[in-house]
């Protein structure tokens, strides 16, 4: 084989190992592109969502914002109208309490019912009271305005009024109870005659001045 022969085949070769290696890099470069592409595409795709999500979430925290407020505001409603029952209907049983003495009479008849007890001229409770009225041994009758529920007191004003015994409501029926000289609450008392009794001045005086309530 002659030596031209052979340079001419070595420059073949070159040639086409050259034209193999442009190729080859051709090929990488659009691999290179293309993966780069998809990466971009995946992670705009990824990023958007990302976006998309978080939108969402703070439509819906609007969304639930808005709905706390409206519900707060139908719970204060609703509290408001449950505050105007519950005076409405306190105010409907401090309406059955009557009359209800002031601070002044009410610590009057208090300081009388403790000295009635340590007289012996003192009942209580409904069942009590009620005895004193049918015997004709009550000077005047004390019921509580705390009452629940105050209807059954609520005979006894008509049973007094039938006996002609005076009768009146104070506030609290833990202090008619502690007047009483008992640790439990008292709903009812009633003071009682006694001829000889050193209490006739001041139970003539309470009396009056219930009697003025009634009026």
């Amino acid at each position: 084989m002659s030596f031209s022969r052979l340079v001419k085949e070595h420059q073949a070769k070159q040639a086409t190992q050259k034209r193999e290696s442009e190729q080859l890099r051709k090929e990488a470069i659009q691999s290179v592109g293309q993966f780069s592409d998809a990466v971009a595409d995946t992670l705009s795709g990824r990023v958007s969502q990302i976006f998309q999500n978080q939108k969402n979430l703070e439509q819906e925290a609007r969304n639930l914002s808005l709905q706390t407020a409206r519900y707060t505001k139908q719970t204060a409603q609703w509290l408001a109208l449950v505050e105007q029952f519950d005076s409405a209907l306190k105010a409907e049983e401090t309406s059955k309490a009557w009359p209800l003495a002031d601070a002044a009479l009410t610590n009057s008849i208090m300081d009388l019912v403790q000295q009635a007890s340590h007289h012996k001229q003192l009942k209580k409770g409904a069942n009590e009271v009620t005895k004193t009225l049918n015997r004709g041994i009550a000077e005047f009758i004390v019921m509580t305005a705390d009452t629940e529920p105050i209807e059954i007191l609520l005979h006894l004003p008509l049973l007094c009024e039938d006996k002609n015994v005076p009768y009146v409501f104070v506030p609290s029926k833990a202090a008619l109870g502690r007047a009483c000289g008992v640790s439990r609450p008292v709903i009812a008392a009633s003071v009682t005659s006694n001829e000889g009794s050193d209490l006739k001045t001041q139970i003539l005086a309470i009396k009056l001045q219930i009697e003025k309530l009634l009026i």
